[in-house]
Parts: structure tokens; C-alpha cells; sequence
């Protein structure tokens, strides 16, 4: 089987967060995030287009099949002023993909990836760091507590989960491994 791979990204109206790596080699991840412009939503949509194309060239250089996990706006506590141009934002990501030649571009249900990965649909953002401390502890220490990071991470889990599963391969189960940095 040729290696595949697979970038889990959390995106909000004032930055972007990932986790890429291929699948399988989950040591070797790359954190990526950038800040946008709340005030100025073509500039941060521009950003994060360039942003994606980057973030799928990189995963080329070492893979054929590139999949994409974006977690889905969610009307929030902000309602409809941070929804908005997080959807606006969402969107950017999902064309700039699609060109980029993503094999498959998924928008995230946050509470099912919550359920499927974590184990609650509800949990709290201190329940999705301590998934990250516990299951991958590598990039929680990057992350430091940047709560973006560890939800991306938690994206990147629920799509390892969903390609491994449709290439019928053993299902990654993310609860059980620790997940460390390469050489260290």
C-alpha cells in the first residue's frame, strides 16, 4: 500500500491550526498554524488558501494521496458574527484543496469526531487536551496551550480513523498508543 496523507485542521475567524503527517508515521507530524485578519475577511480567505496550497505541497513532496479533515463552523458562542466568517474562511480551505488535488476533502462534524475520538460527543476543551497529553503527548508539549493544536490533532485522529478504515486497513484507534517525536 502506498502511504497516504492526512492533515486535521481547525479553523477559526483569527487563525488556523493544523496537525499533518502521513499515516502511520504519526512521529513525524507537522504542526502548522497562521494568524488572519478578523477585520479584512478577503485577505484572511487569501491567506488561507495560500495557507492550504502550502500545506498539500508539502504533504506531496513525500505522498501521492492527500486527505483532508476541516473541522465544520459551528454556531458557537459568538452566534453568527464568528460563524460567518469562519464559514467564509472554511470555504477558502475546501476550494483551495479541491485545486490543490486533495484525494478527498471531509468538513468535520465537531461532536462526532468529540464522540468517536475522545469519547464524549460533549467534551470540553480540557477534555480534548487531555486526550492530546495522554494519546499523542509529542504534540501537546508543542503545542504548549494552544487549544487549536490539540483540536486539530483530535481532526487528524478522526481522519486517520476514517482513511485507515476505508482502505481497509487495520482501524487506528488513537486511544491505547502514545505517539512520540521521532529520535526522541
Amino acid at each position: 500500500m502506498k502511504p497516504v496523507g492526512i492533515i486535521g485542521i481547525d479553523p477559526s475567524s483569527r487563525k488556523l491550526a493544523s496537525v499533518s503527517a502521513t499515516l502511520g508515521q504519526e512521529q513525524d507530524y507537522v504542526i502548522d498554524t497562521i494568524a488572519l485578519f478578523p477585520k479584512d475577511r478577503p485577505r484572511s480567505c487569501a491567506v488561507a488558501a495560500k495557507w492550504m496550497r502550502y500545506l498539500i505541497a508539502k504533504q506531496h513532496e513525500t505522498v501521492d494521496d492527500v486527505y483532508v479533515f476541516i473541522e465544520a463552523p459551528v454556531l458557537g458562542r459568538g452566534g453568527a458574527r464568528a460563524t460567518i466568517p469562519q464559514a467564509q474562511v472554511g470555504g477558502c480551505l475546501l476550494g483551495a484543496a479541491y485545486a490543490s488535488g486533495a484525494k478527498d476533502i471531509v468538513l468535520v462534524n465537531n461532536q462526532r469526531a468529540k464522540r468517536e475520538i475522545v469519547g464524549k460527543g460533549n467534551a470540553s476543551k480540557d477534555d480534548i487536551k487531555a486526550w492530546t497529553r495522554l494519546v499523542w503527548p509529542a504534540v501537546f508539549k508543542e503545542a504548549g496551550a494552544d487549544q487549536d493544536v490539540c483540536d486539530s490533532a483530535m481532526i487528524y485522529a478522526f481522519g486517520a480513523k476514517i482513511v485507515s478504515r476505508s482502505l481497509s486497513l487495520n482501524p487506528r484507534s488513537f486511544r491505547t498508543p502514545t505517539i512520540t517525536r521521532k529520535g526522541k
